[in-house]
């Protein structure tokens, strides 16, 4: 059920951004905020609601940006970061 896992992401990423906000240090809460992020806004694309999903993949990303800009050398976040950002927005223009 869509509708069920746009309730479940709202509820996770709640959690997480607390998390953050509690420790903004907190690395490990900041990519999981940015990864539900990510998922709710597949959710509300599936929903038909495309540019709802836009500022949430925006401030995703932006997460990702300054979650690589902590760790510069990381060749995890090189190889990634220039893949999400190309695909970022794919389902959202592809809808």
């Amino acid at each position: 059920d869509t509708r069920a896992a746009e309730a479940s992401y709202r509820g996770a990423l709640s959690q997480f951004d607390r998390l953050v906000q509690a420790d903004p240090s907190n690395v490990v809460a900041a990519r999981s905020a940015a990864i539900s992020r990510e998922k709710l806004a597949g959710t509300i694309v599936a929903l038909g609601r495309p540019q709802d999903a836009i500022e949430l993949l925006d401030v995703a990303l932006a997460t990702h940006d300054r979650i690589a800009a902590g760790d510069p050398g990381s060749v995890r976040f090189d190889m990634t970061l220039p893949e999400m950002r190309m695909s970022a927005r794919s389902p959202v223009i592809t809808t």
